[in-house]
């Protein structure tokens, strides 16, 4: 409710309280004057007592919107869009290392400390490299974290404290901010003597993630963005600055902290694990394959780049192909990215519960050489979906929409 509103709210109920008084004082008035002149019964107690109760009832409202308008205005006065304190695990991380926690003065910390050290005892196993270890953390706080969007609220309840932009509050209530996955991933990765950063922007609104040293090379870490509801898509884990730079959120590169430059995605999952689709043709027997017996699951896929399409068009193309696929009982989840370098598209893909679908916003295409479209027989795409699902798939292209349902 604006200000405006509140305050013709208020003026409704000062003009009815101060009309019950009037009306009080009237019928007091005018039993003065009938006494004086006739012998008039007098006016009744109860209806009396009763407009004087609804005149308290008011004022006593009128009283706590007044004190209600004022401390929002005095948060608004004093909120601001500074950004989060970063999470200090030097304390927790000497601990570890002793395996001791008894030097921890700090309540949070000696819990985060205790979760820390279960936590690693479950998901680290004899004999992992770095990769597999810092794989196995990212996992584990993907499905064990769900992002605070209470903490988007301008006007909180500054009785209960927040933690959500500290591993705290990732052990404590699984409920972080971007700021509390990175701290998190952090703390983790101290743990484990592996080389870790957190980027904190604030240039366009504020985030956070990590840059991490794996195999002598460093690469952006982003669990916020991996996106998925099930299984990790790894569309942010151990990519390169130009992947991370297309996620929106700038960082320094020359003035304040310059961050190591990351030009590998050897240790992307995706691209480690990827299995070869021949063309966009075969698209969805690979799909329809994917999963166990109830068809749900993820998997990985690698296409060369049409000859004269662009890395870049064409995996735009193959994204407004599986945004737009709606499945009756299922749905597809997924991130593609283009490797320019190697002339490859890679899609990490995950069927799961199903959701409702969003059509993408028309884009405006680059004249530059790695946006250019391949040419697909959409037509022949739509065949396909039907050998592959029969009638229970529908896709758009271009606001065009394709029934593989059809008779062919």
């Amino acid at each position: 409710m604006n200000k405006s509103r509140i305050t013709a709210l208020l003026c409704a109920i000062a003009v009815t309280a101060s009309g019950c008084a009037a009306a009080a004082d009237s019928s007091s008035e005018s039993q003065t004057d009938s006494s004086s002149q006739t012998a008039a019964p007098a006016a009744e107690p109860a209806a009396f007592d009763s407009r004087q109760e609804e005149l308290q009832e008011l004022t006593h409202k009128l009283e706590q919107m007044t004190k209600r308008i004022d401390e929002l205005e005095k948060r608004v006065k004093t909120f601001s869009y500074d950004a989060h304190d970063i999470y200090d695990d030097t304390a927790v991380i000497e601990a570890y290392k002793k395996s001791d926690s008894s030097s921890l003065e700090d309540e949070k910390d000696r819990f985060v400390y205790d979760c820390l050290t279960a936590a690693l005892k479950e998901i680290i196993k004899e004999g992992m490299t770095d990769y597999e270890k810092e794989k196995a953390v990212y996992d584990y706080i993907f499905k064990n974290a769900n992002y605070n969007y209470k903490n988007l609220n301008p006007v909180v309840d500054d009785t209960v404290e927040d933690n959500s932009h500290t591993p705290y509050g990732f052990f404590r209530d699984h409920s972080v901010i971007c700021v509390g996955y990175a701290t998190t991933f952090k703390l983790f990765m101290d743990a484990l003597d592996i080389e870790c950063r957190i980027i904190h922007s604030t240039e366009q609104g504020e985030h956070a993630w990590n840059v991490v040293k794996i195999g002598g090379k460093w690469h952006h870490v982003d669990v916020f963005f991996d996106g998925g509801t099930q299984h990790p898509l790894y569309g942010a884990f151990n990519v390169t600055d130009e992947l991370k730079q297309q996620q929106g959120y700038p960082w320094n590169t020359g003035s304040g902290p310059v961050y190591p430059e990351c030009t590998s995605l050897e240790y992307n999952p995706v691209v480690r694990e990827a299995k070869e689709c021949k063309s966009i043709y075969e698209l969805p027997k690979k799909l329809a394959e994917i999963g166990g017996e109830d068809g749900t699951g993820s998997a990985f896929f690698k296409l060369a780049v049409p000859e004269g399409a662009g890395a870049y068009g064409f995996c735009q193309q193959l994204d407004a192909i599986l945004t737009n696929i709606a499945f009756e009982s299922k749905q597809i989840s997924y991130k593609c990215f283009a490797d320019a370098g190697t002339g490859c598209c890679y899609i990490s893909v995950s069927i799961e519960i199903p959701d409702d679908i969003i059509l993408p916003d028309d884009s405006d295409i680059s004249d530059d050489p790695d946006y250019r479209y391949a040419d697909i027989d959409y037509d022949r795409l739509s065949r396909d979906l039907y050998s592959a699902f029969g009638s229970e798939v529908t896709f758009y292209i271009d606001g065009d929409q394709f029934e593989s349902s059809m008779e062919y």
